[in-house]
């Protein structure tokens, strides 16, 4: 006499997961991946080397800026350095200007007091 159909067995139900981990514990080396798997591969390794060009890109950029500004304030130090060369000399050379007129005025003024003189005695 067969009691299967009185009595209900609990089986226990498992996911597709769970037979995966089962599998390859069995099996104990991985699976291949397959042809979608690869192609997702390569095309995340193909953006990871566009972002890291792109950051490399970025840094070069951010570089040749720096560099670049480094140059015009160098070059902005030297036309100032230039320019107060410039006018420490334009200065100098109007002191010197001066300085020579006003010799020429005394001289001139010492000359017209001897003819004036000269003429007052002749008088």
């Amino acid at each position: 006499m067969k009691l299967s159909a009185s009595f209900s067995v609990n089986k226990k139900k498992t996911t597709n997961l769970e037979n995966d981990t089962d599998e390859s514990k069995r099996k104990g080396k991985k699976s291949k991946p397959t042809k979608a798997e690869k192609e997702r591969l390569e095309h995340e390794k193909r953006e990871q080397q566009i972002i890291e060009a792109r950051k490399a890109m970025e840094e070069d950029a951010l570089k040749l800026l720096e560099r670049q500004r480094r140059e015009k304030e160098r070059k902005e130090k030297e036309i100032q350095a230039k320019l107060e060369k410039e006018e420490v000399a334009r200065q100098a050379k109007e002191k010197r200007t001066m300085e020579l007129l006003l010799k020429r005025k005394e001289a001139q003024d010492r000359n017209r007091a001897k003819v004036q003189a000269e003429q007052e005695r002749l008088d």
